[in-house]
């Protein structure tokens, strides 16, 4: 706990050295300064309602008592030699602590512990004194702790692990975790050689349930990473003792157990002023709800018991009935109106910041077989920086869709990822598709290198398919997917007005860059049905608060439904196999109003084998029936089934892998006035560009020109504002389309 004369920084510190003086400005005893909201020291003289207040047994520094203290200005009384004081309990006051080995005043005898005293090291009520029993010649010694096989104290026995700390003027406590680390809060060693204090000032630990161990020096080996301010998170620290000690660790309960109904009696060992030996504080959780995602509140079990104080700070919270560690106290709030409330880190919290914690915490409902793998995984990954480096994607990955949100701090670290599906997520899969997911990043073949200038960019798309969902003329199914390594991860699926497909591509687009592989280009894939080729999807903006068009921040491209799958796309692959061997390619042109008849022009194209064609004119799309016109209403077209294939037609059959068009085309498709052919200068102006690039770089050339023409004077006049781009390559799409899971109709 933090000392009365430490800032105001929201934690009861450790408690000032006992051999300092008491200064006479010090705050009356149970008081707290004005402003501060923290314990300033214990309320002594405390006594429970209908008994006389009694002083201190003589041996209560050595024997754990938790008794009412003595007034700090009264003197303790001293043991003697020759009369020790018995072991003697009123009605109502709670257990003793006895030490493990039992430790006693110098020039005194050891005073046999009543026989009926659990060896528990709680400080529950007792319950009626037994009868006197004939002690077996096979029980433990008097102040010894039940053994284990192996020589080890039973763990709901054994108070071994609890640890002081001593950090120049400062105290506080800690908890044994392996034989030779300790945890504590940060706070309680904020003046240790860490690299927030680079001054030294040696951190010593000592257990006073085994005095013959004496004082070890220790150093903080992990540091949460609280900066001193009393709300920061990360309160905690590790410390590595100089050798290890014959002391069986404490061990831990599940998180969980913290809050079962009736609420558990808590217990906290502390070293509060004038208790050296230590001295037991009962609480309970007040809810499971964290404050601030870190911390639980803590409420008094009664009010008359030893209070959270300066002291406290760093104590194991445990369960009063195993023994077994739920949290840690870091900090206290002064008692106003008989009320007492704490703060504790749950375990929960704790493993977030020392990674090997969690491999002591129970976790229900996952295996242990698959706790340790993750475990193993995520070690494995420290030293890859590619597999580490988004956790959030790995997260959505492991939970879906449905799954708990990121939290609102997200992760940083792997494993903090890791250990929130541990502890917060109830679903046992998403701890095994974690590990294979992570798995395979691991194990996969490295990620291709960037492109070397003149290199065709290696694309990671982003799919978005639109399709009429069999709902209703203006209801559309849409579905955004992400790919990496070859694998489709789904990001949302839903039906809706075409009103509001705008919108949710925004969003979902968003949250599908987070699947992306690392390395490689963005690709915004639109997949549409034939009718709705010519939507105006390269001028829909980033996002609500970002009106840049989606076109003009990213490689936009659409293709047709159609030719993802059957023989359309074993045809394309080929032609794509076949470009890689040609670096370059020519605009086949298809001008406006032209009289070739479309049967001619597939013969051409397959006998010319034509890798790009450019129209003059956008595609007609009165002829597939209804769809959503440009802004996004529907429109109904009039021609009936069974229209004339159209040129733009045969191009998508035949099939030509790249298609180039203007959304806005002639407006005299008869040339009949002496206007010059809009479409016809679009078609120079972009074979411009175009003609001898490579066919995959496309999608990037496109992008610049779009660039171009919104950074111009008059973008709504410029010529390449509406070219859209229809590109393919099922290289980059390797599975065929999903299955349309809220079609009413699939």
């Amino acid at each position: 706990m933090r000392p009365p004369d430490a800032s105001e920084d929201g934690h009861t510190g450790p408690a000032p050295h006992p051999d300092q003086p008491h200064t006479t400005n010090a705050p009356a005893a149970g008081t707290a300064r004005k402003g501060t909201g923290r314990y300033v020291r214990p309320e002594h003289g405390t006594q429970h309602p209908g008994t006389e207040a009694t002083p201190r047994p003589p041996d209560a520094s050595e024997d754990g008592h938790t008794g009412p203290a003595p007034h700090p200005q009264q003197d303790r009384p001293r043991s003697t030699p020759h009369a020790p004081q018995p072991a003697t309990r009123r009605k109502g006051t709670r257990r003793y602590v006895r030490p493990e080995h039992g430790s006693q005043h110098s020039g005194t005898a050891a005073t046999p512990r009543p026989p009926d005293d659990s060896e528990d090291g709680h400080t529950g009520p007792a319950p009626h004194p037994p009868p006197q029993r004939r002690r077996s010649t096979n029980a433990p010694a008097v102040g010894s702790a039940r053994a284990l096989p192996g020589g080890h104290p039973h763990p709901m026995s054994s108070a071994s692990w609890h640890a002081r700390i001593v950090c120049g003027s400062e105290i506080g406590a800690g908890f044994l975790v392996s034989e030779r680390h300790v945890l504590t809060c940060a706070h309680v060693v904020r003046g240790s050689n860490t690299h927030r204090a680079p001054s030294a000032t040696p951190v010593t630990v000592s257990f006073p349930h085994r005095e013959d161990l004496g004082t070890v020096t220790a150093a903080v080996t992990v540091h949460g990473g609280w900066d001193g301010h009393g709300d920061n998170l990360g309160d905690l620290a590790v410390l590595e003792l100089a050798h290890t000690v014959p002391v069986r660790p404490a061990e831990f309960a599940a998180p969980e157990d913290a809050y079962a109904d009736p609420r558990p009696r808590l217990l906290a060992y502390g070293f509060p002023k004038g208790y050296r030996e230590g001295t037991l504080a009962e609480y309970r959780a007040t809810a499971a709800q964290r404050i601030a995602d870190e911390w639980v509140q803590l409420e008094a079990w009664s009010a008359h018991g030893q209070p959270l104080a300066p002291g406290f700070s760093g104590a194991a919270v445990t369960l009063a009935d195993s023994n077994r560690v739920v949290g840690m106290v870091s900090a206290a709030t002064r008692a106003s109106s008989g009320v007492r409330n704490g703060r504790m880190l749950p375990t929960s919290v704790m493993a977030r910041y020392w990674p090997a914690l969690g491999d002591l915490i129970p976790t229900p409902g996952h295996q242990r077989a698959a706790k340790e793998r993750l475990r193993a995984l995520v070690d494995r990954a420290a030293a890859d920086t590619t597999a580490a480096r988004d956790p959030e994607r790995l997260y959505r990955d492991a939970v879906g869709p449905l799954g708990p949100p990121v939290p609102p701090e997200g992760f940083n670290s792997l494993w903090s990822a890791a250990w929130y599906v541990l502890s917060e997520v109830d679903d046992p899969d998403a701890v095994t598709r974690l590990a294979d997911r992570l798995a395979g990043l691991l194990d996969a073949p490295a990620a291709p290198a960037a492109p070397a200038p003149g290199e065709p960019p290696a694309w990671s798309p982003i799919l978005i398919e639109i399709d009429h969902s069999g709902a209703g003329d203006d209801q559309l199914l849409v579905e955004v997917s992400a790919y990496r390594e070859g694998l489709r991860h789904p990001v949302g699926s839903h039906t809706l007005a075409a009103s509001n497909v705008r919108r949710y591509v925004q969003e979902r687009v968003d949250d599908a860059f987070s699947h992306l592989t690392p390395g490689t280009d963005e690709l915004l894939a639109f997949v549409l049905p034939r009718a709705l080729l010519n939507w105006p999807v390269a001028h829909w903006e980033c996002g609500a608060d970002d009106p840049t068009p989606l076109g003009c921040s990213y490689p936009l491209v659409v293709t047709d439904r159609s030719r993802r799958k059957g023989g359309l796309r074993h045809q394309l692959a080929r032609k794509w196999e076949d470009l890689d061997d040609r670096p370059t390619t020519v605009l086949h042109r298809v001008e406006c109003g032209t009289r070739e008849k479309p049967n001619k022009l597939r013969f051409r194209l397959r006998h010319d084998g034509v890798d790009l064609a450019g129209f003059a004119a956008p595609p007609r799309t009165d002829r597939t029936g209804p769809g959503p016109g440009p802004d996004g209403t529907a429109t109904h077209g009039t021609a009936a089934h069974g229209t004339a294939v159209t040129h733009f037609d045969v191009t998508l059959t035949a099939p030509v892998p790249v298609l180039l068009w203007p959304r806005t085309g002639c407006e005299d498709t008869d040339h009949t006035s002496d206007t010059p052919c809009a479409g016809s200068d679009f078609l120079d102006r972009i074979a411009a560009h175009v003609d001898g690039h490579p066919p995959a770089e496309l999608p990037r050339t496109i992008l610049t020109l779009r660039e171009s023409a919104e950074a111009s004077d008059e973008p709504d006049k410029h010529w390449a504002r509406d070219v859209q781009l229809l590109w393919d390559d099922p290289r980059c799409f390797p599975d065929a389309p999903a299955t349309h899971r809220h079609s009413p109709v699939a």
